[in-house]
């Protein structure tokens, strides 16, 4: 996950994933925004499917995160979930 400055600022949010070997692969990314005062999960959702391009796969979007939010970046693969830890948090 990339972020803005700060990794908690309203601005424009990148969940990617690299391979370095082997063939191509199909993703699914998304991300988690998560209330640091009390620890719910505000929003959690998945931003599409992409088969990796060399090695690489994408989506970004532009969200209104609040100083009391942290993100963090979701991935799915044959079934398998993956998560990343909190930016900033």
């Amino acid at each position: 996950m990339s972020s803005p400055a700060g990794g908690h600022r309203p601005g424009v949010y990148k969940a990617h994933y690299a391979r370095y070997r082997g063939g191509e692969i199909t993703v699914k990314l998304g991300y988690e925004i998560r209330m640091k005062r009390t620890g719910i999960i505000a929003e959690s959702k998945w931003l599409g499917t992409k088969k990796t391009r060399n090695g690489y796969a994408a989506f970004s979007k532009r969200l209104p995160m609040g100083d009391d939010a942290c993100i963090r970046a979701k991935m799915k693969h044959n079934g398998k979930r993956y998560i990343s830890k909190y930016l900033d948090c």
